[in-house]
């Protein structure tokens, strides 16, 4: 059995505020910025890579020189692959956080325009 990994606080931190924001921008329907709307796209995936590099170091798992990268570039893959490796059968459940984490820039998007369509019809 596989020991504890890193925790995912700061990770659940970073995603958390890109869902808020995507929320927020998809509840008034405006349009952010190219570098905000890179970093709500993009930054939840390079949080989820970052945290899977650190806990394949700590599990001793990758014998990769650039993990994070690999993970990042192999993502939709790699997530269940790396869970069900590290954690056995209970790998269902981190690999189900880590894609709702990876996903939260997107999901805060589509909450919040939907809430939107609802408050306006």
């Amino acid at each position: 059995m596989a020991t504890p990994g890193p925790p995912l606080t700061r990770t659940y931190v970073f995603c958390g505020a890109c869902f808020a924001m995507g929320v927020v921008y998809g509840l008034f329907q405006a349009t952010p910025s190219p570098g905000l709307s890179i970093a709500l796209s993009s930054g939840p995936f390079v949080a989820v890579a970052m945290w899977l590099a650190r806990d394949a170091k700590q599990q001793r798992v990758a014998a990769v020189h650039d993990a994070g990268l690999l993970f990042y570039i192999t993502l939709p893959l790699s997530i269940p692959w790396y869970a069900l490796k590290t954690r056995g059968r209970s790998g269902w459940v981190l690999a189900g956080k880590l894609y709702a984490l990876a996903f939260a820039g997107f999901l805060g998007t589509i909450s919040g325009g939907v809430l939107g369509l609802l408050r306006n019809p």
